[in-house]
């Protein structure tokens, strides 16, 4: 699936990616991105409503926060750090 984002430069689905034991990673179920920060009103509207986005793991440090700070979503749960799922 291709999804061309209005302020998003970078936002890939990384299903498929095979791991150390063989097996895969379920499509349409994780992705990746650069800045959300940059994301426009229709961007969101996307990753909440097509993509069924419900948590956004945010790996920055506190300084690419203060740069980019966030554009908070109220359906979306935003975690800084390390998060694992079971």
């Amino acid at each position: 699936m291709f999804i061309l984002f209005e302020g998003i430069d970078l936002f890939r689905d990384i299903g498929g990616v095979v791991t150390r034991n063989g097996r895969s990673v379920k499509k349409d179920i994780i992705y990746s991105s650069s800045y959300l920060s940059d994301a426009t009103d229709q961007d969101w509207q996307i990753i909440k409503n097509d993509l069924k986005v419900q948590y956004i793991i945010d790996y920055r440090n506190d300084l690419e926060v203060k740069i980019n700070p966030e554009i908070l979503q109220n359906s979306i749960e935003i975690n800084r750090g390390f998060c694992c799922f079971r």
